[in-house]
């Protein structure tokens, strides 16, 4: 009786070994990915794309290019989807007050930034960028494993010169992508993410 005891403490030892192994495994793979995967639902995106590699010591000029891969998404989504995005700024202005989250379009000649939008994304005075506009419908991925068209979304990003006041000088301005998708069939957007990529 006391062997069968210990047999089955032995085998669930190693089961639960295994799993936790296995767990872990998954983990480290998943962890080890560079790309950002935007979802809801059956709703699913892949964001990606690079600023230049700063070193410690560089100093971010006005004028100066700082996306060296162009920001795109993926559509992965089994659904037909519609999608939109919105550009969020926060900097310090010429009274150097800080201003956050301040939405950024591309005819604001006030912007501390120049921020050149893909032209298949189409303004709107609600502050949002849409793809192909408000009524274009993305298709569904259906065919698996097959090679989406990459969607780009912004191919430039540098500070203005004129408008990027002294106060921002040795402090951090961030530029956030606030991505919201929905099913074609529906009203209702949902947020999929908020990337900071500046």
């Amino acid at each position: 009786m006391k062997r069968r005891i210990a047999c089955m403490i032995l085998c669930l030892a190693l089961v639960f070994g295994v799993g936790v192994y296995n767990a872990t495994q998954a983990w480290f793979v998943a962890g080890s990915s560079k790309h950002q995967y935007l979802t809801s639902g059956n709703i699913n995106y892949l964001f990606e794309g690079s600023l230049v590699e700063k070193q410690e010591d560089t100093i971010i000029l006005p004028g100066v290019e700082l996306v060296e891969t162009p920001f795109t998404i993926e559509n992965k989504s089994n659904i037909d989807t519609q999608v939109r995005i919105k550009i969020e700024c926060s900097y310090h202005n010429e009274e150097g007050v800080f201003i956050e989250d301040e939405v950024f379009y591309e005819t604001d000649e006030s912007s501390i930034l120049d921020i050149t939008v893909d032209e298949n994304w189409v303004y709107s005075t609600d502050g949002y960028y849409y793809y192909k506009g408000k009524d274009f419908i993305i298709e569904s991925n259906t065919e698996s494993g097959a090679e989406n068209e990459k969607i780009e979304i912004i191919t430039s990003l540098s500070f203005s010169g004129p408008e990027t006041s002294i106060y921002n000088s040795g402090n951090i301005s961030t530029v956030n992508i606030v991505f919201e998708s929905k099913q074609a069939d529906y009203v209702t957007w949902t947020e999929l993410d908020v990337v900071k990529i500046l």
